[in-house]
């Protein structure tokens, strides 16, 4: 990291100073010319960082060298086309479709439905090595298994729907094992709490299955494709695969995903699996094959339905059997040994009954005798079992199917009664006796009087009494944690000193040194001496402090009123918490939610009682009067001043308004203002025919209107009270109770024909007022904070921390910025962290601070703010606001370097900006830890939280536990967005017709209105209800409440608008927002409860709701080219917003590659028009220079002219001196030919700053450095258009964001980089080309960019090329809900045991920094206050608490194995290197323990080569480092040399020693999670019934569907620190892993990356990205610990600097000298 970066260091002259800074990639080579159009469909990223994960923000100095293979890499392709010969390859066709294992819970937690596959379900649990198939399996097991798996999905907020094919019956008829399985499973789920989701269909060819995908449009379909294994079922005629394979492939066809059921890993919060994408398919033979390859067999379907058996009959197992057998019976098929068989089923189910999971079994018998008949009367049981579950009817069934055959059990009584013993319990005797006669059996049993099967369970020794090795532990921190250490016992007790101390042995063997790594940012900077590098030094500065002051002014505003101030004595404080007076009590109002203040308090004077004045007092009174006068007759000149701006005096006085401070003032304003609009609505839009053209044209005036009645009446004089209700009258409103209007008013000639009420909702939302209560408070300037802000402001008074959720744009941002205030205001060296999740928004708020706070003076050596992020640093150390991401902090935090222990003791506030980050980001553990390990308050912030109280009252009861009960959390929820989003869809034509050749298409209309309820179904409604965030517009509401009015007359009645809101005869009701939220509300609820009880009216609402839109949902419900459309129909768009004047825009498409050719497309065609413009007759005769030559000598000689005159030599007998631009006649015309070619160019706000503009402009070519980039951006800026995304530099970054905040750039197309919480206000917020990132998370945080508050009323949402079950599922998914994450990992606990451990640092003073009891109870607060023991089921009944307890104590046990703690919880040995490599866990801690052992140097010694050398090194790290996996489908077809593919695990000599580390970490890590659950045994008894499984050999690691441990285990991958090289599926198939990381080193090729190992171009540069940083990080940590020539850093270094290289070249970067 290097620690002299600056924020934006691109402007510096020093071309010598490399920063060695996180790389980004160049876009791909372009066309110089903007006017080439671009001829591919699909062409290859551009910039190959994937801009969803914001990595490679950062400045890049990369040159235009690209690598020799990107010129041939093939187009990518969105297009498979299947001819009928093809379809019969079913499993090559699904190789072709992208698929990669993945975290796929953005794709449905809270959000949206998915759909599982029994009949593939019952498959894959059934595959499980634990069942005993043996003995005609165990319902138990199976489903116990599909509970648990499906409960998984439950707990972190899944929906599904569980299909079934009953054509599929047939094949599962095949075995009568598998066939019983299946019919047990459908009906333990038919009698279950999943009983509503279970849905039959015959095939995928059904009528109702195409249906159900039409109106649940789910998110994928979970299925596999693999048939039932031979230990299920040994018959070759069953084959389900091609079945499978064809519903697979179907689903992909109708543009759906499909997740394999297999390798399914549900942790914390990622649920990770193979994830198969859509493409677009192209296969006009599919129905025909689909429906060929199924039976179509609808009696199978109707025995499924037909429900005709009644389960109420049966109340216990048993009764179910006896039916069973008395059915058996009467056919005349059974053997002679079938009444054995049955008393054994019979009994077998008694038993089962009484003893639960908690069974025991006869040992299997020798001697046992089971011919074929015995076959063959189990097979006739199954099958009469069959017959029945199929056809129940479990309406009002209390029988429990879940523990229906145990053939276990029944076998083994069978063996038993064979062998005439005695097995019948005497306690089950009566029980029995009765079923035995109801079933007819002849044969007896002889009575058990030891009841062998009640015999108990053996008794299970506690885990934690005889663990296989054992540690001393004495840090009493962990003792008090963990109080269950007190009682580890263990045969292998390691006592301190008996083993050898590895690091010691390095030490005397091989000269190792252990040095401390410190961190680069805490190294103090050399001085520079050289006077000539000094200069170039400063004069960098000075670039860097003129880009902030632009950067900032862009921000905030040139001329910002917000520039703090610090010689000004702020006032207005709020009082403690205990001095407030309870507004319940006293009865006074105020905001809601908000406490009373007592006076002075807030900002807000208390009301004294007048006493006599005194002199002074009447003379401070006299001198205001004074003044107040002296300013009435000011702001009296600057309004009439405006009055005299002709066409722009409107305008004028609007802006002048706000700069108003006279309440007389404001009055006059408004009111000319008035008689100004009214006037132009007289003069154009009079008359009948013109309305509806009125209506929407008065809207400013109605606004204004109502200011005057409602903010100004008083202030107005009579005669301007008479003007104002004329206009009133005259727009066919009724005039005002006691007002008189004249005549010609009431010919009201401007009548908009509408109720003003009706008008308010239909045309006038903006018009509603939010009521948010905005006051003056003396804390803050600029603005008036509303009520909720001023609760913010309070809290901060207060020292509490606060949870703040509001929309985006709403004004909760500031708050961090008075806190910052705040601290600089009370020292000189207190701190301010600010903790962003991204860098783009680090640039931002590096830009809002210098232009809030730059007046500050500051100590000397000492910096107002300072960066810090992975890649660079800036300041850090000497800096009052440290703005960094979250997992720099945490290392802050945790550091015990003592400059940074000391910095850190200065920090009194930490703000979180989009905190919702905790759970939707993949450093959401670290935004956790962060939260519970700071010590001082905190502000969070978010606009989008799910359940906001559960993350409230976790932040509470932790920050209480902190202070001591001194701090709480307070939540400031305020729900209402500023201005309203108005939803639409671009209207295209039918995608899937012939195309016509047009190049820019065109549609009658541009966009269609979209009600939201127009894409809701009946059924998603049920599952999910309305989004409880989704509010909906005013004129929305109103046609909300018409359609239903339509179809129920009291609802026409009670919720009529008039009455609702209260308005009757000339009395004026102006809505409210809170009012228009009630009736929004009212309407909600009747129609969700008409959902239950009238689903007829709701269908019909959605009916007519839909229709608008319901043909261009149709074109979007099939798969269809997405980027064609929308470069086919960008230009018509923009087009008609700049028409409406709706810009400016921005355009959201995750692709790079298709940001930039939208932008280029929209440019060349403005190109285009000015060239055909300027071919004109018009544009020849009244706008071309001719003659420029001439025109130039002519402006020269006028120039001259006018230099004599300055001189004195002026001719006596010229004229008067002419201005400049009459003497220029040539600037007077080229200004006047910018005009006319203006109309080619987009604007955005104010038309832009042209001073900006070549600012920006001069700054980037500057720094252009041949970046095609650059160039591309540079002409794109002339057309107003720009592109924003993670492969630009800083300068191009900043560019692009200045110049769209300064109006300059109208239309932006952007990545998701600028949707976390980046300041680029717009009108209009479009979605281009949807992808699999665009998730209802990022759609709400991306349309929260249109309309912003203080620019727009409103705001505009776009949907341009979004398929239909896209659109539904982002309008109709609710606010995920945040989720717990694993607390802590090994390497954490190292980092933080080793934290609290270290000797107390002392400062200049004398004084301690902190003391290890300070350090222990930071730990021991995040310890116990993990955030998932407040969202987790397993924490209910405290077992989660106790596997956290025992977690640590497990982590403790294994750093002391790896001799990385001491007793006492010191860092100790490689513990520096293991903190500092910051990768996994699991590969950082086996690549110590080999290194201990001296495997590394002992295999380098085989090498002379050092070539081979760092081969076989490369090869040990991309095993411990990687772990990407292959998609099941890939077959090798390449015939490459040295390239592998697969990783192909460690070499031989390694193998021995992971054997023994994993053995050893797993058989600790079983005993201590068997310690945690309520019976001290690792595996759930519903599994062990089979006699399959055992503790001491079941795996941890291989890839379970349903592991069989125990049921509130809660699983993590990251909780187990091994590494299983041969880890296998549930099949016992092996895993293949990705070898990119060799593979690249070997060719070098990123096409090959692409090609061979099927890695999509971006996952490449992050995936290779992060392996060079490991092998960076290994390599300064080993230097650190090593001696400077041992072999193992030299072949490390080496390495890490050639794979660099290697990266560099191939993506086109500089490489670093």
């Amino acid at each position: 990291m290097s620690a002299n970066a600056n924020w934006d260091d691109s402007d510096s002259e020093n071309e010598n100073v490399v920063v060695e800074e996180k790389p980004v990639i160049l876009p791909r080579a372009r066309q110089p010319s903007i006017a080439k159009s671009l001829e591919k469909v699909q062409i290859l990223e551009n910039s190959v960082a994937g801009s969803e994960k914001n990595a490679s923000d950062d400045d890049s100095d990369a040159s235009s060298i690209m690598s020799d293979d990107l010129e041939s890499l093939g187009e990518a392709t969105e297009v498979l086309e299947f001819s009928l010969e093809q379809l019969s390859s079913m499993k090559k066709n699904l190789a072709q479709f992208p698929c990669s294992y993945k975290n796929i819970i953005s794709e449905f937690a809270d959000v949206e439905i998915f759909l599982i596959s029994i009949d593939s379900l019952v498959v894959e649990c059934a595959a499980h090595s634990y069942h005993n198939w043996d003995v005609a399996g165990q319902t138990m097991v199976l489903n116990k298994q599909i509970d648990r798996f499906l409960q998984q999905f439950v707990d972190i907020g899944g929906r599904f729907k569980l299909v079934v094919f009953s054509d599929l019956t047939a094949q599962f008829a095949k075995d009568t094992t598998l066939s019983f399985a299946r019919s047990a499973a459908l009906a333990h789920l038919a009698n279950g709490p999943h009983s509503r989701d279970l849905l039959f269909f015959t095939n995928p060819t059904d009528p109702e299955w195409d249906k159900l995908l039409n109106d649940l449009t789910p998110s994928f379909l979970m299925i596999s494709t693999d048939n039932v294994t031979s230990n299920v079922c040994a018959s070759q005629d069953i084959d389900l695969t091609k079945q499978f394979e064809t519903i697979a492939f179907d689903v992909l066809t109708r543009s759906m995903s499909v997740v394999l059921l297999h390798s399914i890993k549900v942790n914390f919060v990622s649920v990770d699996a193979y994830y198969i994408q859509p493409l677009l398919v192209v296969a006009p033979d599919w129905p025909a094959f689909l429906a060929a390859h199924w039976d179509n067999n609808g009696t199978l379907l109707r025995n499924h339905l037909s429900k005709e058996i009644k389960f109420n009959q049966f109340e216990t197992p048993a009764d179910f059997w006896v039916k069973i057998i008395t059915d058996v019976k009467a056919t005349g098929k059974a053997s002679d040994t079938f009444d054995t068989l049955a008393a054994a089923v019979i009994l077998s189910s008694l038993i089962c009954s009484r003893r639960g999971a908690h069974r025991i079994y006869y040992p299997a018998r020798e001697d046992a005798k089971r011919g074929l008949n015995v076959i063959r009367d189990r097979r006739l049981i199954l099958n009469a079992a069959v017959v029945l579950l199929d056809k129940a009817d479990h309406v009002n069934s209390k029988l429990d199917l879940g523990d229906l055959w145990d053939g276990r059990m029944v076998y083994s009584i069978f063996d038993e009664l064979s062998a005439n013993q005695a097995v019948l319990p005497y306690r089950l005797q009566e029980d029995f006796a009765k079923y035995h006669q109801k079933a007819g059996l002849t044969v007896p049993l002889a009575t058990d009087t030891n009841e062998k099967l009640f015999d108990p369970l053996p008794e299970i020794t506690d885990p934690l009494v005889d663990l296989p090795i054992l540690y001393s532990v004495t840090s009493p921190m962990i003792k008090r944690f963990v109080p269950e250490i007190e009682k580890m016992t263990s045969q292998n007790a390691v006592e301190e000193g008996v083993v050898q101390d590895y690091a010691e042995f390095l030490k005397d063997t091989s000269s190792w040194r252990l040095k401390a790594i410190e961190e680069s940012y805490a190294q103090k900077e050399e001085k520079i001496e050289d006077a000539w590098q000094l200069k170039r030094a400063n004069r960098a500065k000075q670039f860097l402090m003129r880009w902030y002051e632009l950067f900032a002014n862009s921000l905030e505003g040139r001329g910002s009123n917000l520039l703090v101030d610090f010689s000004r004595v702020p006032k207005g404080f709020a009082a403690p918490e205990e001095e407030v007076v309870d507004e319940k009590k006293t009865g006074k109002g105020g905001w809601s939610g908000q406490k009373q203040q007592k006076p002075g308090a807030g900002g807000k004077k208390g009301a004294v009682k007048e006493t006599g004045k005194s002199k002074k007092d009447l003379i401070l009174e006299a001198n205001k009067k004074a003044k107040d006068q002296k300013l009435a007759e000011s702001e009296k000149v600057k309004i009439k001043y405006g009055c005299q701006q002709g066409k722009e005096s409107v305008i004028f006085l609007n802006n002048l308004y706000t700069s108003l401070d006279l309440p007389e003032s404001k009055a006059l304003c408004v009111f000319e203002v008035v008689v100004r609009e009214g006037r132009t609505i007289f003069d154009q839009y009079q008359g009948a025919d013109k309305q509806e053209i009125r209506r929407n044209a008065a809207i400013d005036l109605v606004g204004h209107l109502k200011d005057c009645f409602v903010k100004h009446w008083e202030y107005l004089e009579s005669k301007q009270k008479e003007q104002i209700v004329d206009l009133w009258v005259s727009l066919g409103f009724e005039a005002p109770a006691g007002s008189k209007p004249s005549s010609e008013a009431k010919l009201k000639k401007l009548n908009l024909g509408i109720n003003m009420v009706y008008y308010q909702l239909q045309y006038g939302g903006e018009l509603i007022d939010i009521q948010s209560d905005p006051k003056k408070d003396d804390r803050v300037s600029g603005f008036a904070p509303d009520g909720w802000q001023r609760k913010m402001l309070d809290s901060v008074d207060r020292g509490n921390s606060a949870l703040i959720i509001a929309p985006t744009s709403a004004g909760k941002t500031f708050v961090s910025y008075y806190c910052i205030e705040k601290v600089l205001r009370a020292s000189d060296n207190d701190v301010v962290v600010y903790v962003a999740p991204s860098k783009a928004l680090i640039n931002q708020v590096c830009g809002s601070v210098y232009a809030r706070f730059r007046n500050k003076s500051m100590k000397r050596g000492m910096s107002l703010f300072g960066t810090l992020t992975q890649e660079y640093s800036q300041n850090t150390m000497q800096c009052q606001v440290l703005i960094t991401v979250p997992e720099c902090l945490q290392e802050l935090m945790l550091s015990r370097t003592p400059a940074v222990q000391k910095f850190v003791s200065h920090i009194k506030y930490v703000v979180f900006d989009e905190v919702h980050s905790i759970g939707a980001s993949e450093e959401s553990h670290i935004w956790e830890q962060l939260l519970l390990l700071i010590q001082c308050p905190f502000l969070a912030l978010s606009a989008t939280i799910g359940n906001a109280d559960k993350l409230h009252e976790w932040l509470n009861a932790s920050e209480q536990a902190k202070s001591a009960g001194k701090r709480r959390v307070e939540l400031i929820n305020y729900g209402e967005r500023y201005s309203e989003l108005e939803l639409s869809i671009m209207n295209i034509k039918d995608p899937h017709g012939e195309d016509d050749g047009v190049v820019h298409k065109k549609a009658d209309t541009a966009v269609i209105p979209l009600m939201p309820y127009g894409v809701y179904m009946p059924e998603k409604l049920r599952m999910f209800s309305i989004p409880e965030d989704q509010q909906l517009t005013a004129r929305q509401i109103l046609h909300l409440y018409n359609m239903m009015a339509e179809v129920d007359a009291a609802t026409k009645k009670e919720f009529e608008p008039c009455k609702f809101f209260g308005q009757h005869g000339s009395k004026a009701v102006w809505i409210s927002r809170s009012e228009l939220r009630r009736m929004e509300n009212a309407l909600k609820e009747r129609f969700m409860e008409w959902l239950s009880t009238d689903e007829q009216k709701i269908n019909s609402i959605l009916k007519i709701l839909k229709e608008p839109v319901n043909t261009q949902l149709n074109y979007r419900s099939r798969p269809f080219n997405k980027e064609k459309v929308a470069n086919d129909y960008i230009v018509h768009l923009v087009d008609n917003l700049k028409e409406k004047g709706e810009l400016p825009a921005i355009c959201f498409n995750d692709d790079r590659h298709v940001c930039e050719k939208l932008a280029v497309t929209l440019a060349n065609e403005l190109e285009r028009r000015e060239v055909e413009y300027m071919d004109t007759d018009e544009f020849k005769n009244k706008y071309m220079i001719k003659d420029e030559s001439k025109l130039v000598k002519l402006a020269k000689r006028k120039r001259d002219d006018a230099e004599k005159k300055k001189k004195g030599e002026k001719d006596e007998d010229a004229g008067p001196e002419k201005e400049d631009d009459e003497m220029d006649v040539l600037a007077m015309k080229k200004a006047r030919l910018a005009r006319a070619l203006e109309r080619f160019k987009l604007r955005g706000r104010n038309g832009g700053d042209p001073d900006i503009y070549a600012k920006m402009t001069e700054r980037m070519q500057r720094n252009a450095k041949n970046r095609e980039s650059t160039q591309l951006l540079l002409k794109l800026f002339e057309r107003g258009i720009g592109f924003h995304h993670a492969g630009l530099n800083n300068t191009e970054r900043g560019a692009v964001e200045v110049l769209f905040r300064s109006g300059n750039l109208a239309v932006l197309f952007s990545t998701s980089t600028l949707s976390l919480g980046v300041n680029m206000p717009c009108k209009t917020v479009m979605f281009g080309v949807d992808t699999l990132q665009l998730t209802p998370l990022l759609y709400r945080q991306m349309s929260g960019r249109a309309g912003r508050r203080g620019f727009d009323h409103s705001g505009n949402v776009i949907f341009m090329s979004v398929p239909t079950s896209k659109i539904r599922r982002l309008l109709t998914a609710s606010l995920s809900n945040l989720q717990g994450n694993p607390p802590f990992t090994v390497i954490f606990l190292l980092r933080l045991f080793a934290y609290v451990h270290q000797q107390d640092i002392i400062n200049e003073e004398g004084q301690k920094v902190s003391t290890m009891k300070q350090r222990a109870f930071a730990a021991k607060s995040l310890l116990e206050h993990s955030f998932s023991i407040h969202t987790r089921r397993e924490a209910t009944d405290g077992v989660l608490q106790k596997q956290l307890r025992m977690f640590s104590a497990f982590s403790f046990q294994m750093l002391r194995h790896l001799q990385l703690l001491s007793p006492f919880g010191e860092g100790k040995n490689f513990a520096e290197l293991a903190i500092h490599s910051q990768s996994g866990a699991s590969g950082t801690l086996l690549f110590i323990h080999l290194m201990q052992k001296k495997c590394f140097h002992q295999l380098l010694k085989k090498y002379d080569n050092p070539e081979k050398a760092q081969l076989v090194m490369l090869e040990i790290l991309a095993n411990l480092f990687t772990n990407v996996r292959m998609s099941p489908f890939h077959e090798r077809t390449d015939n490459l040399e040295h390239v592998h593919v697969n990783l192909r695990g460690l070499p031989s000599g390694l193998v021995p020693f992971v054997e023994e580390y994993n053995q050893t970490v797993s058989g600790l890590y079983k005993r201590f999670m068997a310690a945690s659950s309520k019976d001290g045994n690792l595996l759930d008894p519903a599994f062990t019934v089979s006699g399959k499984l055992d503790t001491d050999t079941v795996s941890l690691t291989d890839d379970f569907l349903v592991a069989p441990l125990f049921d509130l285990y809660s699983h993590d991958e990251s909780f187990l620190p091994v590494i299983d090289f041969n880890k296998k599926d549930h099949r016992g198939r092996q895993i293949q892993r990705n070898a990119f990381a060799y593979d690249f080193y070997v060719h070098g090729s990123r096409a090959l990356l692409m090609d061979v190992n099927k890695l999509h171009v971006s996952q490449a540069w992050f995936l290779l990205h992060d392996f060079a940083s490991i092998l960076e990080r290994l390599a300064v940590g080993v230097h650190n610990m090593a001696r400077p020539q041992d072999p193992l850093v030299l072949v490390l270094e080496e390495l890490s600097k050639n794979y660099d290289e290697k990266f560099r070249k191939a993506f086109g970067m500089r490489t670093r000298d």
